[in-house]
């Protein structure tokens, strides 16, 4: 980030009276150059009302089968202003391995924060990061890395949800779980426990999206650590880890959360929100986040689809007001880019409230298909479904336009009067997903009539429970 986000004055008060402890946590990564050449990055958070952070670094560098074992000392590039008064390093080298093999890369420093309350004794542990990567002169390989930066504060009693985003730019697999945060010499921290939570909601990592779910009842430091596995042909090469401190806090002040406003985004079987694609057909995706406090918002994205070299998927802020911010997602992937694993996308919505920064990601499971399995009506428009069906009165339609053309979307009942209209305005070439506007309709048999440039293209018979 650009500019310091500060915490609210209580907050400051409470951390200005730790002791001078400051690592928050962070990550190592490894980055093939080309052969056995590698960069190297560790990136390293710390608050600043401690003790400044060190000049360098120590990289201790083992080959994993064998007796070699050296030390890089590293400086690092310069602080970088994070969220809530937190600073990020980060510490950069160019390593050359002597030959090809498992190599582990690790960095370790004192202390953690003595206000840890998932730590018998957090001022007596170390911050021990490490990463492992299987080195090979001609075969290309670098480690995973985390496409979204961690999350630094918590509001107390309200759903946090984030997603780090493990990716591997060689498209190896990637298997994620929480685990024990790391100590002195690679030893696990004594007593730790996963982040105290309200029972319904516990701190829980989905392994299929990654996404991260905790309702907090506790104020206070609490420290987490995600490890990443990468497999390549069923055989582990590698695994990055990343540690990070959450703070919450009970701020009274903000009566409202940052709310998404997804307009119904479908599921699939798991609970996860999921959409299909077709190759070489424009794909727009509009999400609202929304805060009843009338509060500054922010709203980005990350993801795959955003880093790719050969098109890349873009994301444009359409509206941003006091309370509201819309974004739009944008994408036509080639046909290359089909494939049976999805795309993952996580949504950011950031809430700017008095001198804090609160932050919430909504993730969403990206297919691109090779056939989408939508039928032609006519030239211009592409009939999609309508789901679920029936329904409650809230219901989301999908539908394909060949290029941009004026929509009207109307609700007809059994006897061919016009009961609701639901949209009409001119809606973008590709595929569309238009929910309805929350019109309150008796239980009954309808029909939902969609109209391009004035000519009916289609109607869809739903049921209203």
């Amino acid at each position: 980030m650009k500019k310091i986000l500060l915490l609210s004055g209580i907050l400051f008060l409470f951390v200005s009276q730790l002791s001078a402890t400051h690592l928050m946590g962070g990550q190592i990564t490894a980055r093939q150059l080309s052969g056995l050449s590698y960069e190297v990055t560790l990136t390293a958070y710390r608050d600043s009302v401690g003790i400044p952070m060190y000049s360098t670094a120590n990289f201790h560098v083992q080959d994993m089968n064998s007796a070699y074992d050296t030390t890089y000392n590293v400086s690092h590039t310069g602080m970088n202003p994070f969220f809530n008064r937190v600073e990020m390093y980060q510490y950069i080298d160019t390593i050359l391995f002597p030959a090809s093999g498992q190599y582990s890369i690790s960095w370790e420093d004192c202390c953690r924060n003595i206000a840890i309350l998932n730590m018998t004794n957090p001022m007596g542990e170390s911050l021990f990061l490490r990463t492992e990567v299987t080195v090979d002169n001609v075969a290309t390989n670098s480690t995973p890395e985390f496409l979204n930066p961690p999350i630094t504060l918590a509001q107390k009693f309200s759903l946090f949800q984030y997603n780090p985003l493990p990716f591997d730019a060689d498209g190896d697999s990637l298997a994620w779980t929480m685990e024990t945060p790391l100590t002195m010499n690679g030893d696990t921290v004594t007593g730790y426990t996963l982040p105290h939570a309200d029972p319904l909601n516990p701190f829980t990592l989905n392994p299929i999206t990654g996404e991260l779910t905790w309702m907090p009842d506790s104020n206070g430091f609490w420290e987490a650590s995600f490890r990443v596995e990468e497999y390549r042909g069923g055989v582990k090469i590698g695994e990055i880890r990343r540690d990070m401190q959450i703070i919450v806090v009970d701020d009274t002040s903000n009566w409202h959360s940052l709310a998404f406003d997804n307009g119904g985004w479908p599921m699939d079987g798991q609970g996860n929100y999921a959409m299909s694609m077709a190759p070489n057909v424009p794909f727009n995706l509009t999400l609202t986040a929304t805060d009843l406090d009338n509060d500054a918002l922010g709203l980005d994205v990350q993801g795959e689809p955003m880093i790719l070299a050969n098109n890349p998927g873009q994301w444009t802020i359409t509206n941003n007001a006091p309370g509201s911010v819309t974004g739009m997602f944008t994408w036509t992937p080639l046909l290359s880019q089909a494939r049976v694993l999805p795309y993952v996308l996580a949504f950011r919505g950031y809430e700017f409230h008095n001198l804090s920064t609160y932050t919430t990601d909504q993730t969403l499971l990206l297919y691109v298909n090779t056939a989408n399995g939508i039928k032609s009506v006519n030239q211009d428009f592409a009939a999609g479904r309508l789901f679920p069906n029936p329904n409650a009165g809230n219901w989301f339609l999908s539908f394909e336009l060949k290029k941009s053309a004026q929509v009207t979307i109307d609700v007809i009942d059994v006897v061919g009067q016009k009961v609701a209209s639901v949209l009409n305005q001119s809606m973008p070439a590709g595929t569309n997903l238009v929910q309805n506007n929350g019109l309150k309709l008796e239980s009954g048999y309808y029909f939902v009539q969609v109209n391009v440039n004035g000519q009916k293209a289609t109607s869809y018979p739903v049921v209203i429970e």
